[in-house]
């Protein structure tokens, strides 16, 4: 039986082993969705440093107060 690396202890593995039949498993999932998603992360991290600036100055102007942001 193949046990998802979280479920490594022993005493899980053996469970798992002894009511194998018993348990209904589910698949584990793809780790490629992941990677997509960290990879597209950097864009909206750059978008978000690249408006600092802009809503910073937004605050200035409001004295602290309501911004468009």
């Amino acid at each position: 039986m193949t046990v998802p690396p979280i479920h490594r202890a022993r005493g899980v593995v053996e469970w798992l082993d002894e009511y194998e039949n018993e348990v209904n498993h589910m698949l584990w999932p793809s780790q490629e969705c992941l990677l997509e998603t960290w990879c597209s992360s950097s864009c909206r991290v750059q978008t978000l440093v690249e408006s600092v600036p802009r809503c910073t100055e937004a605050v200035l102007v409001a004295h602290g107060g309501l911004t468009p942001y």
